[in-house]
């Protein structure tokens, strides 16, 4: 799992810094993102859902879906413009299922529509 972007500390205190399948790049130029995004199997975008969040609008859903890749993400009032696109997570629990889903159901056909 690469996950690319900074993090607060709380998320810097997460356990996910034990694991060794989990790679922290940090921030990165706008101009290398395509890379990154273009070399996933799946795009992720968790969120802990708060005041901010819920109505928070998620730019980078757009560049995932544009790059044609499947996506995982946390069910807000944003995330709803998105839902006939992407796999929409209600607790932390669901996103493994719906990866593997995604995994599944990703096709070339699908990514051009």
């Amino acid at each position: 799992i690469v996950l690319v972007g900074p993090q607060d500390e709380k998320f810097q205190a997460s356990k996910l810094h034990q694991l060794k399948n989990v790679l922290f790049t940090g921030l990165k130029p706008q101009k290398d993102l395509f890379k990154y995004i273009n070399s996933f199997d799946v795009c992720i975008n968790p969120q802990l859902v708060n005041e901010l969040t819920i109505g928070n609008y998620p730019r980078k859903i757009d560049e995932y879906l544009a790059a044609g890749k499947p996506v995982v993400a946390t069910k807000t009032r944003a995330m709803d413009l998105f839902k006939d696109y992407t796999y929409l997570a209600e607790r932390k629990e669901d996103y493994l299922e719906l990866i593997k889903l995604a995994l599944i159901q990703d096709t070339e056909e699908l990514s051009r529509e």
